[in-house]
């Protein structure tokens, strides 16, 4: 199935590639790094499509991609993640797939002092056949900016596809439960 699709996509993502270093180069870089592509990309947008991706953040306030990520996940799956607590740093869920009880997930996404930076998932207690789990889904946002831009929705989308995994995952085998698999 995804052969088809890598050979459709790949020559146009290539070429993408290609003209985001061409770019860049021309912009006086010397080589481009995997972790200037994103910024290079942006610069570029910007020239060609006068389009700054900082700029349309404002069409995704933080509360409401939150809520677009539930509804999908709800409608998708049929996952439920019912608010439960309102803790110090966050909000705890219980979550219920098909209106089962499946386990619980803390959701941390406000930076602050003292917390380690970027954007995970972690277990705090992992689920089995014969355990519930406890995820915790951590991120990075502004706490004073209600928006967020499309990196960090791509990395919210991201950290809770480990989250879901870490909920739903029923294996004998920890090297292939939540955190613990060997591809991100």
């Amino acid at each position: 199935v995804i052969d088809p699709i890598l050979q459709a996509v790949k020559p146009k993502a290539m070429a993408h590639y290609e003209q985001i270093e061409n770019f860049a180069i021309s912009q006086g870089a010397d080589k481009v790094n995997p972790w200037d592509y994103s910024y290079y990309d942006n610069l570029l947008a910007i020239k060609l499509f006068n389009l700054d991706l900082q700029k349309i953040k404002v069409y995704f306030p933080k509360s409401k991609v939150w809520e677009g990520l539930l509804n999908l996940i709800k409608n998708k799956w049929n996952l439920n993640l019912v608010p439960h607590n309102q803790l110090t740093h966050g909000q705890s869920f219980k979550a219920y797939l098909h209106n089962q009880f499946l386990g619980e997930v803390v959701v941390d996404l406000d930076q602050r002092d003292h917390k380690m930076t970027g954007a995970w998932m972690d277990n705090f207690l992992k689920g089995g056949f014969n355990s519930t789990p406890v995820v915790l889904l951590s991120c990075n946002f502004n706490p004073q900016d209600p928006y967020i831009d499309l990196d960090e929705i791509n990395t919210l989308f991201h950290e809770m596809g480990h989250v879901i995994h870490g909920l739903v995952n029923q294996t004998y085998y920890p090297s292939q439960n939540g955190t613990d698999v060997g591809e991100d």
